[in-house]
This record gives structure tokens, sequence and C-alpha cells, in this order.
């Protein structure tokens, strides 16, 4: 009886350790993806652009393996009333790194989902989806894959008080560049700077529009353990020289370069057809001393 109840508690003490191993430390980005060339250039993967993997054409439901990745899309219709037989086709779709979820099955780390006609990014590729043939069944889905050389978002060590570094930040690219000494769960300390942009929902759900229009912003946010405070900003108020400030840090923006399909007309971001497109080179600072009773500036 003895022996058995030992044999019991090794395999419990053994099933706790492994759930509690922790995952890999996060990565830092390399130089191409964030640090500028020269005084102001663009990295070396942001200046080469996307690199088009391939145009795939799904069946709703049936998963698609192509050479990197594994390829699920679904499409449902949501009517615009009860019972309505007119309304719109929402696509989603489910995207895993081929071989990891081969070896590992599906799990955070290799697998991401996504509904709406947002892109979805997984490693550092990046994959569109368009609904080409909506039906009751069979509903045909057109995925467009492409890498872009970097992860969306990379891990920078803390800065230490009156420290400074310059990076670039791209909806093309790296949009979130983290300064933590773990990953966003781990409940650290963390500070990051973003960029974010989509298209307007109108424009969403009405292919074919004329005047694709959308937003473009940008976000600094930390919590060096106390609430957390953010700094943000949206186009017509992100320019160079703009300043954003939170209690430990404040970010100059040095430079900002719209993408060639991206422009801004009456203050309105518009586009021709893809998601505007922005980077933003950005310097921040480590205050020597936090400011007290600044927990955010809208």
């Amino acid at each position: 009886m003895l022996t058995r109840s030992l044999l019991i508690v090794s395999l419990l003490t053994a099933t706790a350790a492994a759930e509690a191993t922790e995952d890999p430390p996060p990565i830092d980005a390399p130089a191409g993806c964030i640090d500028p060339v020269g005084a102001d250039g663009l990295p070396t993967l942001l200046a080469r652009g996307p690199k088009l993997i391939g145009t795939y054409k799904l069946i709703a439901g049936k998963p698609l393996d192509t050479p990197k990745l594994r390829l699920l899309a679904t499409a449902h219709f949501m009517p615009e009333r009860m019972g309505s037989t007119k309304g719109e086709w929402l696509p989603g779709f489910e995207v895993s790194l081929l071989p990891d979820v081969d070896r590992d099955g599906p799990n955070p780390r290799n697998s991401v989902d996504q509904h709406g006609y947002d892109a979805l990014r997984i490693g550092t590729y990046r994959v569109r989806m368009r609904v080409v043939k909506p039906k009751p069944k069979g509903a045909v889905i057109e995925a467009v894959v492409e890498d872009l050389g970097c992860m969306e978002e990379y891990v920078h060590a803390p800065l230490a008080a009156g420290e400074s570094k310059t990076f670039w930040v791209s909806t093309e690219g790296t949009r979130t560049y983290s300064f933590s000494t773990g990953h966003w769960y781990d409940q650290v300390a963390r500070m990051y700077f973003l960029v974010s942009s989509g298209l307007a929902p109108d424009v969403q759900q009405t292919p074919g529009t004329k005047t694709p229009h959308g937003w473009i912003s940008a976000q600094a946010w930390e919590n060096q353990g106390g609430l957390p405070s953010w700094d943000d900003r949206y186009l017509d108020k992100l320019t160079v020289g703009s300043v954003l400030e939170l209690p430990s840090h404040t970010f100059e923006v040095l430079k900002v370069v719209l993408g060639p399909s991206t422009s801004v007309v009456d203050g309105e971001v518009q586009t021709t057809g893809r998601d505007p497109v922005i980077s933003t080179l950005v310097r921040v600072t480590r205050r020597a001393k936090p400011l007290e009773g600044l927990i955010r500036r809208p």
C-alpha cells in the first residue's frame, strides 16, 4: 500500500512539474525587422516588402496543407434579421504551422484562428481571406499567404533609467515592440508601442467599394507594477515630432511612412482596397524618475 501511495504521489508530482514547465523566453527582433538603416531608413525586411507564398482556393470546412501552413476556412451566413435570406457571409479561418502542428497537435504556439475579414498573423506569415462563392454548403474562400519575414511582436529587455532605443514598427512587419522580461501573459512589468490599421466595417461588408477607407492608430502602453497607463494617436495626430507620454517612458515620433496604396484625403484614410499601411520610426526613453499621477493621456 505504501509503495502504491508513493507511486501515485510520484506520478502526480511529475505531472505537476510537466504542467508547470515554462514556455521558452520571448525573443528579440532581428535587426532587419526594427533597426533603421542609416539615420532613419526602413529596416531591410520592411524595405523588401511582403513575399507572396501563394494564393489558394479553399472549400469551407476542408483543411488544405501548403508547404508551410495548414489552412482551414469556414463561412457562415448572418441574416440581416431573423429568418431573412438577405445578409452577410462572414468568413472564418484557422491557420497552423507545419510541421509543428503535426508533431505537437494544435495549440496556442502553432495555431491561430480568426473570424471576420481582418488578416491573420502567425509566425512570420500573414494570411488574408475573402469569400469568393458564398453558399450554404461548400463556400469557396480564397486565401492569400505572404511571408513578411518578421513576427507580429518581439520583446526587448527593459530599458535602464535614462536609456533610449530607436526602432520601427509597421503594419507590414513587426506591429508591436515590447520591453519586458517575459511574455505578455506572465504578469510582469511591461511596456510596448504598436501600430494598427483596418478597413471600416461598411467597406469590409461591401466588396468593390469605390473609395475604401479605414483607420490608422498608434499606442504606447505600460504597466510597471501599478495601474496600466497608455497614450494613443490616430493618424491626424500621429505626425513627426509627436510625443506620447507614459509615467515611466516617453516616445517621440521621428518618421511616418504611408504605404503606396494608402493616402489621406480630407482627413480620411483611404486605400486601393487593402488595409491601410503605415510604418513609424519612434524613439523611446525611460525616465530617470517616473511621473506621478499620470494614469492615462486620452
